[in-house]
């Protein structure tokens, strides 16, 4: 697929062309690259998918459900959301946890969960009723918590020191997201009928078990 500038111009046209009825942008950041960016209007348990080069040359599509805290609360209250996307397993896609906090829209200290994506599931299915945002004075007893639960690695507390503990900033908001990817070869990717059959109904699949039948992704 080459790199650079037509490197974004073929995911963009990949995607656009999988899901035509959905906005898709070209964007770059630290976890994907150069990639394109697929806007779900419409969803309330996930905001975008990627597309993206992965290593190995291997092309991969992302979602990340659950990433805010409101996200996060109609994915877990729905336990029936979680058991489909865990289902999506055998069809190679993988999920895994995707904990995170955050301040207003800004995502921070991503951690390490030492819980797979089964028993990270109960977890938060179990508490999500309960979770709100954290105040710094709930810091002191809630993040050994969440460490001594498997929920955060004990090493990335230095990272959430600079970002909420030693800063001006007075709550931080959980954020119990999962990390949704399937991953295909370049040289499949670049196959004409791709993005219009391959790509979309991964797509379909994936907002299909989060319950987003609101999510259209265009005629074919």
């Amino acid at each position: 697929m080459g790199g650079g500038p037509y490197l974004a111009q073929r995911c963009v046209e990949l995607l656009s062309t999988a899901a035509p009825a959905l906005p898709v942008t070209e964007h770059r950041d630290p976890w994907h690259g150069v990639h394109a960016r697929a806007d779900l209007p419409d969803a309330r348990s996930v905001q975008f998918a990627y597309l993206y080069p992965a290593k190995g040359a291997r092309l991969a599509i992302a979602l990340y459900p659950g990433d805010t805290l409101q996200q996060a609360r109609v994915l877990y209250q729905d336990p029936r959301r979680v058991e489909r996307l865990l289902a999506l397993r055998a069809d190679a896609w993988n999920v895994e946890p995707n904990f995170h906090f955050g301040f207003m829209e800004k995502g921070l200290t991503w951690t390490r969960s030492r819980l797979d994506a089964d028993a990270y599931s109960r977890y938060w299915i179990e508490r999500i009723e309960a979770l709100g945002v954290l105040r710094r004075e709930d810091w002191r007893s809630s993040i050994p918590r969440l460490i001594a639960d498997g929920i955060m690695d004990r090493q990335d507390v230095d990272q959430f020191d600079r970002d909420f503990t030693n800063t001006r900033r007075q709550v931080a908001s959980p954020r119990p997201g999962l990390r949704l990817e399937k991953e295909w070869p370049l040289t499949q990717a670049l196959e004409t009928a791709f993005a219009t059959t391959t790509l979309r109904t991964a797509l379909g699949a994936a907002v299909a078990a989060l319950g987003e039948q609101q999510v259209a992704l265009g005629a074919r």
